[in-house]
């Protein structure tokens, strides 16, 4: 658990909004310095790979050859992390077909990689990036790590533009999300009762608890007193719950009634506001 805490922190997922590492890589915002620090905590040393949507620092992806990349790589006893299809992330250990199929393990079912890695055939569709595990070297100074983190997470949570695709990260995330929800427009269809509720309400109540837990372990490596943010991302995660009791349970409502909306929407402001105390 600790490490999860950690690395939601240092990573920057644990400051967005449905908004994962592959979305930071494609925004090229930070040199890719969040999968560097990442990396480097462990002592891991890598090389990533793109496919043009992706700022590299490595020679660019050639989907004509990489397969091949791949297979050399596994045979040196090393793995590769694939990035697919915007938020499919896969662990590859091993090869079958000449690298038509590779052994890939999914991340959801512990660390039994042996037993739970399944064959990942058409891996090539909506392939996005390449991770080739080099090795294991000294690990980074976390302190240093630490305070790079602290620094994105100041510019992250302050952000006030709106990404044109995903929520993101900052107000202009809080915005989007009210936006979808004091649109009446995208409530009349009669499959609606939930849109723009899941998975949002507990994507971030998730990524803000845990996050909490990055503060106190960032405050010990520090010597610093982080316990505002801390004990503000884990209200946020409380409200997260005052937001799904509007729609669920006793209270049970759907999102096509306006007046369960404008509710939700109080909570989140509230919330918005909560997260400018934390920056």
């Amino acid at each position: 658990d600790d490490d999860y805490f950690f690395y939601m922190g240092v990573s920057g997922e644990g400051f967005t909004l449905c908004y994962n590492m592959l979305d930071f890589l494609q925004e090229g915002k930070w040199n890719n310095q969040s999968l560097d620090d990442c990396f480097a905590a462990e002592g891991i040393k890598y090389r990533l790979f793109g496919d043009g949507t992706i700022p590299v620092k490595d020679t660019p992806m050639n989907p004509d050859t990489v397969g091949e990349q791949i297979v050399q790589h596994l045979l040196s006893d090393r793995p590769v992390i694939l990035f697919r299809e915007k938020v499919s992330y896969k662990l590859v250990v091993g090869y079958t077909d000449y690298g038509n199929t590779l052994i890939a393990h999914g991340g959801h079912s512990g660390v039994r990689i042996g037993k739970t890695a399944k064959p990942l055939e058409s891996w090539k569709r909506g392939l996005s990036a390449v991770i080739f595990i080099d090795g294991i070297d000294a690990p980074g100074d976390r302190k240093e790590i630490a305070w790079r983190s602290l620094f994105r997470a100041y510019e992250m949570l302050t952000e006030k533009d709106q990404p044109f695709l995903e929520y993101g990260y900052g107000e202009g995330a809080w915005w989007k999300w009210i936006y979808r929800l004091e649109d009446d427009r995208n409530y009349r269809a009669k499959n609606s009762n939930f849109r723009y509720i899941n998975p949002e309400k507990f994507d971030l109540a998730e990524r803000r608890a845990y996050t909490a837990g990055f503060f106190e372990q960032v405050q010990d490596i520090l010597k610093i007193d982080l316990s505002v943010p801390a004990r503000i991302f884990r209200t946020i995660h409380d409200k997260m719950w005052d937001v799904h009791w509007q729609v669920y349970g006793e209270n049970k409502r759907s999102l096509r009634d306006k007046a369960t909306r404008e509710r939700i929407v109080w909570f989140l402001k509230e919330c918005r506001d909560l997260e400018r105390q934390a920056a």
